[in-house]
C-alpha cells in the first residue's frame, strides 16, 4: 500500500476542478479532496502500488482543466 498527500493548485474561475480531483475514478486509487480555498486543494491518495499512484498523478489529476501545479508532498510506503 502506497498513501500520499498532494497539494494541487487551481487556476482563477476553475471552480469545477477540485470537484474533479474528489469524483475522479481511479483504478487501484482511493482519494479523499479536501480544499482549503478556491485555488488549493489537499488531496490524500491511497493505492496499491507506486505504478498506480504515479499514474493517478500524472493521468488521472494533472489531466483535469484548471489543474495548474501538483506538488506531492509526502509518499509512505507500507
Amino acid at each position: 500500500m502506497v498513501r500520499a498527500i498532494l497539494y494541487v493548485e487551481v487556476a482563477e474561475g476553475s471552480t469545477s476542478a477540485a470537484d474533479q480531483l474528489a469524483h475522479v475514478s481511479l483504478a487501484n486509487c482511493l482519494q479523499l479532496v479536501s480544499s482549503l480555498s478556491p485555488n488549493e486543494v489537499i488531496v490524500r491518495v491511497e493505492c496499491n502500488d507506486l505504478k498506480s499512484l504515479n499514474e493517478a498523478i500524472t493521468h488521472s489529476f494533472a489531466e483535469i482543466p484548471g489543474v495548474t501545479r501538483i506538488t506531492t508532498c509526502v509518499v509512505i510506503n507500507s
